[in-house]
């Protein structure tokens, strides 16, 4: 399975099967490696933070660039 996809999978289980639990405890109980999940999810978050593009599946639900200071629209 593609890394993408798999990140997709395990997201979509836990906001499934949540039950109360913190990802960090959902990943415990399933068997899926925590660790693993993290460091993929902080690449994402550099990625966006280096102006790189990620895929909106990966963006939280009300994630808004902000412009990096000096490059704000004058109104």
């Amino acid at each position: 399975m593609e890394t993408k996809e798999y990140f997709e999978k395990v997201m979509q289980d836990y906001n499934q099967h949540r039950k109360g639990r913190s990802l960090r405890k959902y990943c415990k109980d399933e068997g899926v490696d925590y660790a693993w999940l993290i460091e993929y999810i902080e690449d994402i978050l550099t990625r966006l933070m280096k102006g790189e593009k990620a895929d909106a599946p990966f963006l939280p639900n009300k994630y808004v660039p902000r412009p990096k200071q000096g490059q704000e629209k004058a109104a």
